[in-house]
């Protein structure tokens, strides 16, 4: 099945303008990967998932502090300061918090945007997540940013803003992955807990199949535990 990967794009920057340039530039790029294979564009690639990665820090840290803020204002309403004359020279302190919480919120609208183009076009172009792109090795061993990133990614709020995508399930499914590997789940799900090949007395023999009940008990709790992604809160 051929994708019409050039409507697909008009769509996208329809829908969320400010990623145009950054969108023809992936589309350059990976029109010139598919001239030659022998044009290197993982690089690249990876830097834009890099970006896409820290303007979700920067759009979580902004849903920090308007968190902040609102406690703030919350707070001296419920002590009826926000009612009071200001100091004399000074503006007022109320008011300037609540200008600041409407820039904060234009502020996180306008990162959102840009996240959601940007994903919507990194995995239309490179048909990969950016989470994946920048946890992804080829002997399967996480190094020191790529845990850093795989943590990161698992929050509630991460999760929150990849589900708004078209590559929600992908990301889902790639989180799910990336705690099996943090945590060494993979094989431990993988491995039954067997006894020692040995001779067994009668008594014996019941204790070793009482514990092998457990062990199994265990397993299949563990399966359905981890069957969903995991995201911490």
């Amino acid at each position: 099945m051929t994708i019409d990967y050039e409507s697909k794009m008009d769509a996208i920057i329809s829908k969320y303008p400010s990623v145009e340039e950054t969108a023809e530039m992936m589309t350059i790029v990976c029109d010139a990967n598919h001239i030659s294979k022998n044009f290197r564009t993982f690089t690249w690639r990876n830097a834009q998932a890099q970006l896409i990665h820290q303007d979700i820090g920067i759009y979580l840290g902004l849903g920090k502090l308007q968190s902040d803020i609102d406690d703030s204002l919350t707070d001296v309403k419920d002590k009826r300061e926000d009612t009071s004359e200001p100091v004399y020279g000074f503006g007022d302190p109320h008011e300037d918090k609540v200008h600041t919480l409407d820039d904060i919120k234009d502020f996180r609208d306008t990162f959102l945007d840009a996240i959601i183009g940007k994903c919507n076009a990194f995995f239309l172009r490179f048909g990969t997540t950016p989470i994946e792109a920048i946890t992804w090795t080829k002997q399967k061993k996480l190094g020191h940013n790529q845990v850093k990133y795989a943590k990161e990614c698992q929050s509630a709020e991460y999760h929150a803003v990849m589900m708004q995508t078209d590559c929600a399930e992908e990301h889902s499914k790639h989180v799910q992955d990336l705690s099996y590997q943090i945590n060494g789940l993979a094989a431990k799900l993988k491995t039954a807990s067997q006894p020692a090949v040995k001779q067994y007395s009668m008594f014996e023999k019941d204790v070793v199949n009482s514990q092998i009940k457990l062990a199994d008990k265990a397993k299949v709790a563990e399966q359905k535990q981890f069957e969903q992604p995991i995201i911490q809160k």
